[in-house]
C-alpha cells in the first residue's frame, strides 16, 4: 500500500492590487507594513506611493507624507487626487518635534529614573549631538519618531500601541486574581511600557506587578526617552530597566534571583528595535521557568527526605512532650491580606510565648507571588513540625506541603473551594482544621470531625490589652461611638460588583442577581422578627430554581449563599445600624467616628469618617476611648474586633437578630444533654424551663431580643441532639456570645430603640460601663485569645483534645 501524501497547509499570496484595496479601507499601519515591502520591489509605483502618503495623513506625519508626494513622477503630480491630498495635508498641525524639546524630555525621564537608567549618562552626550541634527515628527496619537533626514520613509512596525494594549490585557487572564510580571523588550515606541504601567498601577488587595524593561542599545533608550513623559512609570520601584551593555545578562540574573516566586507568562517585542538583548529575553524567560522547575523537584525530595518515616503515632508523641521539646511551626501569612498578616503574627506570638520557635512565610514585597518553590524552601529550611495556612487547604497547595507533616488549615473565610466533594477525601490523617469549622464541611464534604478544633476567633492578648493609653491618642481619639470596619462599599455597588463576578463565574445566573438583592433586603427588614439565615437560604434557593427551571445542586446553593447572599446581607445590616447610629449621634449631640478604608467617600456616611487605624497601639487606642463600639455581623457576634475592644478595656455593643442566638441555645441545649428530660416523646425531648437554670437563662435572653419560647416546656428534637453528639467537637461554648460578654441582655441590641437606650447607658454611666467591660474582659482573657489556642493546637495533634474538653 501507498502511504498517502500528508496535506500540505494552505498559504494565501497577497496581490499587489490586494495591498491597493487595503490602503483605501482605513488600517494605516496594517497597510504601511505591506505598502513598504512593495515600494522595496518597485519605487516607482505611483498608486501605491499616493495611498501610502494618503495614510501617513491620516497618522498625522504631514511631513513624510508631503515628501512622498514629492517623488511622484511629473505626469502624477497634476492629478486631482494629488492636488487635494496636498491641501489635505496642509491643513493637518504641524508633525515637527523641536530636537531641543526632544533632548528636555529625555533629561527629564533620565532623572526621574535615577540609579535605574545611570549607566547611559556615559552616552549621553553623543546622543545629544545627534538628536539636535535629528528630524523629530510626531503622529496624531502622540506617537515619535526619529529620523536622521527629510528622505521619504515609512513607519513599518505595525500598531505597536494596539498591539501593546492586546498584549497588556493578557497579564490579567480569566480566573486569576492577581496579573503577572511583564517583561518588555526595546522602548521606540515606549507604548508598551505606558500601557502596563497604567493598566497595573492599581493595586489589588496591595499587589501590583513588576514590568521588567530590557534595551540593548543605550541610543535606542535614549530615543525612546525623548519621546514621552515617562517620568512616572521609571520613578515607580516595581518598574526595573536593564539598558545598555549586558543589559540581558543583567535581567536574566534578576529573574533567575525570583524562581521561588510567581514568573511572567511572556514578553512583548517591541518591533523595529535595532539591537537585541543576549541571551534573547524569551530565553531567559525560558531558562527560569525550566530552573523553577528544577528547584520544586529538588526540594520536594529533600522534603520527603526530612519526613521520611513519619506517621501519626509519632507525631502525637512528639506534640506530647512539647513542654519540654519546643516545637517548630511554620506559619503561611500573605500581605495581601490584612486579616491574615495579623493573624499569622499573632499566632507566631503566641507559640513564641509559649517557648516555641514559629516563623512566618510571606511574600517579600508588594509586587510577588507565592509558589510551591516558595512553600517548600520555608519547610527545607525551617524544619517545622506543624505548618499552618489560613483558608487553604493541604489539597489546595498542589504539592507545596509533605504529606507526612502535620497540616492545620486554619479556617477563617467560607471561601469557596472549602465546600467541594474532593476537600474531606483528599485529606489525610495529619490534617487538622481549626477555627470556623464550618458544619457543612464535616456533614456534607466528609471533613473528619476528631481532626477539627473549634476556635471560631482569637485575639492577641499582648497586643490588645487595658494599659496606659498615650495622652495624645487619647485625646484625638476620644469619642462617644465608635465603628472600625473596611466595609464602607454601598449595598448598591457591593451588589453590581458580586453580580458580574457571579455572572463571569456562571453565566446563567447574572439575570438572577436582581431578584437576590430583593431577598437581602427583606430579609433585613424582618431582621428583628425571624431569622435571616432562613430566609436567605429559603429565598436563595427559590430564586435560583427559578432561574435554572431545576432544584440548585446543593454546591451552587452553597457557593451562592456564601459568596453573594451571605456578604451582601451583612453590608447592608452593617449600613443600616450605622445610619442608626448617625441619626441618634445627631440628635443628641454625640461624636460619632468611623474608623476604615473609604468612609470619606460612602454618599451620607462620609461626614463622621475617621481614616484607618494602625493594627496594635493605635486601634488599641481607639477601641478603649469611645464610650462603645458598634458591632455588626450577618453570621456572628464573637468577632475578633469585639474581642479586641474587650481586651482593650473598651465595651462593644453587638447587634443582635434571632439567628446570632444560636450559640446560646446550643450551650443551653448541651447543658441540657446532662439532665433527665422532664418529658419524653418518640421525636423529642422536653425540660421544664423553670426546673433547669440553662433553659431559664435562654428562655430569658430570648425573651430580651423578641422570639420567647413557647409555653413553659424547651422541646428538643431527638435527631437535633443526635447531630449535637455527633458534632461536639464544633459546637465551642465560646460561640456563645452571652457568656462571653457576661450577659448579652445588657449590652446587645435589635432595633434602633434598643441602640438608643444602651447608648445612653454606655455614655451616661461610666460606672456601669466599666463592670460590663471589666467582666466581659476577664472572659476573653482566659479562653479566646491566640496563647489558649497554642494548648489547644498541640493537644489537637497529640491526640489528647476529647480529654481536655471533658475536664473544661
Amino acid at each position: 500500500m501507498t502511504p498517502s501524501a500528508p496535506t500540505q497547509p494552505s498559504t494565501k499570496t497577497i496581490t499587489r492590487d490586494d495591498v491597493l484595496r487595503l490602503g483605501q479601507q482605513g488600517r494605516p499601519r496594517e497597510f504601511l507594513c505591506l505598502a513598504a515591502q512593495v515600494l522595496a520591489i518597485a519605487p516607482q509605483d505611483d498608486a501605491m506611493r499616493y495611498l501610502v502618503a494618503a495614510n501617513l495623513g491620516r497618522l498625522g506625519l504631514m511631513t513624510a507624507a508631503t515628501a512622498h508626494l514629492d517623488t511622484l513622477l511629473p505626469a502624477s503630480q497634476h492629478e486631482p487626487d494629488v492636488i487635494n491630498l496636498r491641501r489635505a495635508l496642509s491643513g493637518l498641525p504641524n508633525d515637527r518635534l523641536d530636537p531641543s524639546q526632544a533632548v528636555s524630555t529625555c533629561r527629564r525621564n533620565l532623572d526621574a529614573a535615577g540609579e535605574k537608567l545611570a549607566a547611559l549618562h556615559e552616552h549621553l552626550d553623543a546622543w545629544q549631538a545627534r538628536a539636535l541634527q535629528s528630524r523629530w515628527q510626531r503622529g496624531l496619537d502622540g506617537t515619535v519618531f526619529r529620523r536622521d533626514d527629510d528622505a521619504p520613509w515609512i513607519p513599518a512596525t505595525g500598531d505597536v500601541l494596539a498591539d501593546a494594549r492586546a498584549w497588556v490585557a493578557s497579564l490579567l487572564p480569566p480566573g486569576v486574581q492577581y496579573a503577572f510580571d511583564a517583561i518588555i523588550e526595546g522602548l521606540c515606541p515606549p507604548w508598551a511600557l505606558m500601557q502596563a504601567w497604567e493598566t497595573t498601577k492599581a493595586p489589588v488587595l496591595g499587589h501590583t506587578p513588576r514590568v521588567y524593561v530590557i534595551v540593548a542599545s543605550p541610543l535606542e533608550a535614549l530615543d525612546a526617552l525623548a519621546m514621552a513623559d515617562l517620568t512616572q512609570p521609571l520613578a515607580d520601584p516595581r518598574v526595573e530597566v536593564f539598558a545598555g551593555g549586558g543589559a540581558g545578562e543583567r535581567f536574566a540574573r534578576a529573574l533567575l534571583a525570583r524562581v521561588d516566586y510567581r514568573l511572567p507568562r511572556s514578553a512583548f517585542v517591541t518591533p523595529g528595535q535595532g539591537e537585541r538583548a543576549t541571551p534573547t529575553v524569551m530565553e531567559t524567560l525560558e531558562r527560569a521557568h525550566t530552573s523553577q522547575s528544577a528547584e520544586h523537584e529538588r526540594l520536594t525530595q529533600t522534603c520527603a527526605t526530612l519526613y521520611h518515616g513519619r506517621d501519626a503515632a509519632s507525631w502525637s508523641a512528639r506534640f506530647a512532650a512539647a513542654a519540654s521539646q519546643p516545637l517548630r511551626v511554620l506559619i503561611s501569612s500573605s500581605r495581601y491580606s490584612t486579616f491574615v498578616q495579623h493573624s499569622a503574627r499573632d499566632q507566631a506570638g503566641a507559640w513564641q510565648a509559649r517557648g516555641h520557635h514559629a516563623r512566618v512565610l510571606m511574600e517579600p514585597d508588594n509586587h510577588s507571588q507565592l509558589t510551591t518553590v516558595s512553600y517548600l524552601r520555608a519547610i527545607a529550611d525551617h524544619r517545622p513540625d506543624l505548618f499552618t495556612v489560613i483558608n487553604f487547604p493541604r489539597s489546595t497547595l498542589a504539592g507545596a506541603c509533605p504529606p507526612n507533616l502535620p497540616f492545620v488549615c486554619w479556617l477563617q473565610d467560607a471561601m469557596p473551594h472549602l465546600f467541594s466533594e474532593s476537600i474531606g477525601a483528599s485529606a489525610g490523617d495529619l490534617d487538622y482544621w481549626a477555627g470556623h469549622c464550618f458544619p457543612e464541611m464535616f456533614e456534607r464534604y466528609a471533613c473528619r470531625r476528631d481532626r477539627a478544633l473549634s476556635l471560631p476567633v482569637l485575639a492577641d492578648a499582648r497586643k490588645f490589652h487595658a494599659g496606659e493609653i498615650d495622652p495624645a491618642l487619647r485625646e484625638r481619639l476620644t469619642c462617644d461611638v465608635a465603628c472600625v470596619t473596611h466595609h464602607s462599599e454601598t449595598v448598591e455597588a457591593m451588589h453590581a460588583r458580586l453580580s458580574s463576578q457571579l455572572g463571569a463565574a456562571v453565566p446563567h445566573l447574572q439575570g438572577a442577581c436582581g431578584a437576590l438583592l430583593g431577598v437581602v433586603e427583606q430579609s433585613i427588614a424582618r431582621a428583628g422578627q425571624q431569622g435571616v439565615q432562613a430566609w436567605l437560604a429559603a429565598g436563595t434557593q427559590r430564586v435560583l430554581r427559578e432561574a435554572l427551571g431545576a432544584e440548585p445542586d446543593a454546591r451552587t446553593l452553597t457557593q451562592v449563599l456564601r459568596s453573594f447572599v451571605h456578604p451582601l446581607a451583612d453590608r447592608g445590616l452593617r449600613h443600616q445600624t450605622l445610619h442608626w447610629a448617625a441619626d441618634l449621634c445627631r440628635a443628641k449631640g454625640w461624636s460619632l467616628r468611623l474608623y476604615g478604608r473609604g468612609w470619606e467617600n460612602h454618599p451620607t456616611l462620609a461626614p463622621f469618617a475617621a481614616g484607618e487605624l494602625a493594627h496594635g497601639e493605635e486601634l488599641r487606642a481607639a477601641y478603649a476611648c469611645a464610650g462603645a463600639h458598634l458591632h455588626v455581623s450577618l453570621t456572628s457576634i464573637v468577632h475578633q474586633r469585639l474581642l479586641e475592644c474587650l481586651l482593650s478595656g473598651g465595651l462593644c455593643l453587638p447587634r443582635v437578630h434571632p439567628d446570632l442566638l444560636s450559640g446560646c441555645s446550643l450551650t443551653a441545649i448541651l447543658d441540657l444533654t446532662r439532665h433527665t428530660p422532664d418529658a419524653d416523646e418518640p421525636e423529642r425531648v422536653g425540660y421544664e424551663i423553670a426546673k433547669h437554670p440553662a433553659a431559664l437563662r435562654l428562655a430569658s435572653i430570648k425573651a430580651r431580643f423578641g422570639t420567647p419560647l413557647p409555653g413553659h416546656v424547651l422541646w428538643i428534637r431527638k435527631v437535633k441532639l443526635e447531630g449535637m453528639r455527633r458534632n461536639a467537637r464544633l459546637l465551642s461554648p465560646d460561640h456563645d456570645a452571652d457568656r462571653v460578654l457576661g450577659d448579652l441582655r445588657e449590652v446587645g441590641f435589635a432595633s434602633r430603640g434598643d441602640l438608643e437606650d444602651v447608648l445612653t447607658r454606655c455614655i451616661t454611666d461610666p460606672a456601669w460601663r466599666w463592670q460590663a467591660a471589666a467582666r466581659a474582659r476577664a472572659i476573653v482573657r482566659e479562653r479566646l485569645t491566640y496563647d489558649a489556642s497554642v494548648d489547644a493546637m498541640i493537644d489537637l495533634v497529640a491526640g489528647r483534645l476529647d480529654s481536655r474538653e471533658e475536664a473544661a
